[in-house]
């Protein structure tokens, strides 16, 4: 079937459904590695029947010793959001693998502060407190937790209990998670400065090829003009537009006419 999709659409059409076939094959070998090392190893997993699919970005962290010993230069990140897992309880439904672990520790106890679960669980703390925000923060009738006192964000001092009065008519619950929030501030001020560049010079090249056309044009008519030719991309303030005209008077593209200095003519 991928053979007959390249042949009408191209390779580039396949390329992904070609990686995700790769992907599937190489979790198979990994995971035949890994049950035989855990048994050469002599490992007890408590009768856990593990299976993971290893999809470019994401893998278990258990198991990083055995892609890494074949591939040194990949860097495995997990990913629990994406995950699902099911738990035995009076009322909880499916939930995804940080929340469960939350949950199970309140079969032992009946208040646990932050600081509390991630000693216990040594989940890493963003998404310790996003498993968090899910259980106890989000619509009233699908908090399972209850926390003291009811601060706008989750600290370190929070104490969480099981919410007692959840009740649900329904057999599963969907616990709606917390979307990650992966940019830093480090790379939006990358992207927003890697914007701005773009941005510059395409208004740049659009006042040059204006007064390249005109030769000589008022410094209002300039700037109506640019902004009208870049609209459908984006819309420059007035303030940049003089910035840009500034800077191309001083590379010597344009210049000021002696009698008017808000006319600039195009210097050949």
């Amino acid at each position: 079937m991928i053979s007959k999709l390249k042949t009408e659409c191209g390779c580039q059409f396949t390329s992904k459904l070609e990686g995700m076939f790769k992907d599937m094959q190489v979790s198979n070998t990994i995971m035949e590695e890994f049950k035989n090392h855990v048994h050469s190893q002599g490992m007890n997993l408590s009768g856990v029947d593990l299976s993971v699919r290893i999809l470019t970005t994401g893998f278990w962290p258990t198991q990083s010793s055995t892609p890494n010993s074949k591939h040194s230069g990949r860097q495995l990140t997990l990913q629990p959001q994406l995950g699902t897992a099911f738990i035995n309880a009076v009322f909880y439904g499916s939930k995804q693998e940080a929340e469960n672990v939350c949950l199970m520790l309140f079969n032992n106890r009946e208040r646990l502060t932050l600081e509390e679960i991630q000693q216990e669980t040594d989940i890493p703390e963003k998404d310790l407190i996003r498993a968090l925000q899910s259980l106890s923060m989000g619509k009233l009738q699908q908090r399972l937790l209850m926390r003291t006192p009811k601060t706008k964000e989750i600290e370190p001092s929070n104490e969480f209990y099981v919410n007692d009065g959840f009740v649900s008519k329904f057999h599963k619950v969907k616990i709606q998670t917390v979307a990650a929030r992966e940019k830093t501030d480090q790379n939006v001020a990358k992207l927003e400065t890697k914007l701005m560049r773009t941005v510059n010079m395409k208004l740049k090249l659009q006042l040059l090829e204006l007064m390249k056309s005109r030769k000589k044009m008022a410094h209002n008519l300039l700037v109506s003009d640019v902004t009208t030719q870049l609209r459908s991309r984006f819309l420059p303030s007035p303030v940049i537009i003089k910035k840009r005209i500034e800077g191309l008077i001083e590379r010597e593209y344009l210049a000021r006419t002696p009698e008017d200095r808000k006319v600039y003519i195009y210097l050949a």
